[in-house]
This record gives structure tokens, sequence and C-alpha cells, in this order.
């Protein structure tokens, strides 16, 4: 699979015709602070250190997509996703196809989740 990505939506292409597999619509932008900019403490340590007042990364981190296909991929408001096609109809919606843990904290593009057996390390 490859993966690419629209504002809020994740695409899953097949790696050999790019035809489109799956897509996912994500949730939208709730407004001009990512997850945990919101803590007067990190806009004071920005201001004081002539970092931007805001963290504007790409809405997703990179993806780590496990054996059986389904994709872990974090977003700028928080939650990391869990998203598999259960039902092979080319939308992943729904509990049985999408499930979340928000961590509070923005994703950069850069990071990725890292999975092992019965694990998974997430930076955020």
């Amino acid at each position: 699979q490859v993966l690419i990505g629209a504002p809020t939506d994740v695409y899953a292409l097949d790696a050999e015709t790019g035809q489109v597999q799956w897509v996912f619509n994500g949730p939208k932008q709730t407004g001009i602070l990512q997850a945990g900019d919101n803590i007067e403490l990190a806009r004071l340590q920005r201001a004081e250190n002539n970092v931007r007042p805001m963290t504007v990364p790409n809405p997703w981190s990179a993806p780590t997509i496990d054996g059986r296909g389904t994709v872990y991929i974090g977003n700028q408001e928080g939650p990391i996703f869990s998203l598999r096609d259960e039902n092979g109809d080319g939308k992943v919606e729904g509990p049985n196809e999408v499930s979340t843990y928000d961590t509070g904290a923005c994703f950069s593009g850069s990071s990725s989740p890292a999975i092992g057996d019965n694990m998974m390390a997430i930076a955020s």
C-alpha cells in the first residue's frame, strides 16, 4: 500500500497500479491551535525562545501499516487512529473500521507510530 493525504483525508493506494483502495475522511481542524498548543506555558516558552506561536504542521503523522493492512496514523488534533477497510467498500468509517485514542498532543508530520508484539510506541 501507498498512502497519500489531503488536508483532512487519508487515501490508501495500490502500490502497483496507483488505484485508490480506500479513503478515510479525517476530522476537521477545530481551532487555530493544535492539540497541546493551548497550554499557556507552552505558548510562553515559544515566545521566549523565538519559536512560532502555533505548530501548524502537516495534519497527519507519517503512517505505519501492520501485517494485516491496518494503518496507524496520528493527527494534529491529538488522536491516533487505527484504520482498516474491513468490508472492502472503499470507505473507512464506523466503529468496526476506525478506532481512536486521544493523546492530547499534536503529532508532527515527521513522527510515525512504531508497532511490535502487543505494543505500540508513539511520540506526540
